[in-house]
């Protein structure tokens, strides 16, 4: 599998995770397919995530959103992409959309296939198995509008993500306390880091910290 995790959306600091991400496509210019976390989310976002890809040399781009209507072509050429990306947003909304779409399947199917897949925020959170770390910390907690309960996701790494990390006593504690209630690490990134999963190898860029079993030990960056 070729996954790339962000903990923040489009931004220079992310250079190394861009350069990384084109690199798992091994294309001088990769089509890429911007998810959006809900049909309603600003154009603007889209047009700003372009721009930045384009600057890399990327040519080819398209725009799927997953809680819109669609026909099996649609389908079908959105998932003959070289890279997906799925945006930030409201990691609840982002989750009910792909049950509402039934792809969750196509997605596990473009990954084994050899496609690449990346997620910043909470389109990184969504390809875990659980959303649960989009309630952490609380004081800055996405909202569940959408009512979910079973915050089951793609669940295609044995790990969960925990975006925009900072330490503070109250966040440190939250995670720690989660940590107990799962058996599977956490993996908290700051804004400019996060993960790339090549095969078997994952890849930390950034100062990433993992939570497990109630504890919290900080990893070092393997980034360039």
């Amino acid at each position: 599998m070729r996954l790339v995790f962000y903990s923040s959306e489009v931004c220079r600091q992310n250079r190394l995770l861009d350069r990384e991400l084109l690199n798992l496509a091994a294309l001088v210019s990769p089509r890429m397919t911007y998810v959006p976390f809900s049909s309603l989310e600003d154009e603007s976002y889209y047009e700003e995530w372009k721009a930045h890809f384009q600057r890399y040399g990327v040519q080819e781009f398209n725009y799927f959103a997953l809680d819109a209507r669609f026909s099996k072509s649609t389908v079908d050429n959105f998932f003959a992409s070289d890279i997906i990306y799925i945006s930030g947003g409201n990691t609840y909304a982002l989750l009910q959309g792909l049950r509402k779409s039934e792809l969750a399947p196509r997605f596990l199917s473009f990954v084994k296939k050899g496609g690449v897949l990346a997620g910043a925020s909470a389109g990184a959170i969504i390809m875990t198995p659980t959303i649960g770390t989009a309630a952490i910390p609380s004081v800055d907690r996405d909202h569940n509008e959408a009512r979910l309960r079973n915050l089951k996701s793609l669940g295609i790494v044995p790990f969960e993500f925990s975006p925009h990390y900072e330490y503070h006593f109250k966040s440190d504690e939250e995670l720690k306390r989660y940590s107990l209630r799962i058996k599977r690490p956490i993996y908290a990134s700051p804004d400019g880091g996060g993960i790339v999963v090549n095969g078997n190898s994952l890849r930390f860029v950034g100062a990433c910290v993992r939570y497990q079993g109630g504890r919290r030990k900080e990893i070092r960056s393997t980034g360039n």
